[in-house]
């Protein structure tokens, strides 16, 4: 069923990605890294009004957000929902190994915040230290090469913490979030 009511509050452009866990040396659990399973999600995120959570299972605390998506995607408690705040593109070509990018709207970066330079298997998750100018400084090196003209977006990340479908409105999917850093 589509509810027109329901889609036109979903003005927010996210993704969502899916932890992924490898087996480090000795047997050790490694770092979690994410993969992207959906782009392109219309969602609704606001503040929490108190930090707190209320369902049936009881009260869920440190929610820092409520969000809101459509049941075509499968959200799992643990997911990120990925909100790109903006969109902009690299004015000049990033070689592997740059700390620094050159980007076409600078005003919309800032320091501390964490961005997302390129698309596919060469998206890069970056922490800016310094937005001068046209130039952002990277608190890492970049890993891979990326064209001029490839995406750099400002993120907010928000850890899925408890999902609940409702009952007779399969396509209202609320989300209890924590937002995160880097």
């Amino acid at each position: 069923m589509q509810d027109t009511v329901f889609a036109g509050l979903l003005k927010q452009d996210a993704a969502l990605d899916r932890c992924v866990t490898t087996v480090g040396f000795e047997g050790s659990v490694a770092a979690p890294s994410y993969e992207r399973y959906a782009s392109e999600v219309a969602a609704r995120i606001t503040p929490a009004s108190d930090g707190r959570y209320r369902s049936v299972l009881g009260e869920q605390t440190q929610v820092s957000h409520q969000g809101y998506t459509g049941s075509e995607y499968d959200v799992e408690i643990g997911d990120l929902l990925v909100w790109r705040t903006a969109e902009t593109n690299l004015s000049e070509e990033a070689e592997a190994g740059a700390a620094e990018i050159i980007v076409d709207a600078p005003t919309l970066f800032e320091a501390g915040q964490i961005i997302e330079v390129g698309d596919g298997a060469t998206r890069e998750q970056m922490l800016v230290v310094e937005a001068s100018g046209e130039t952002l400084t990277l608190a890492v090196d970049l890993e891979f090469d990326h064209d001029a003209g490839e995406e750099v977006v400002p993120v907010r990340r928000f850890e899925v913490l408890y999902v609940r479908r409702w009952p007779g409105l399969d396509h209202h999917v609320e989300l209890a979030l924590n937002e995160i850093g880097v």
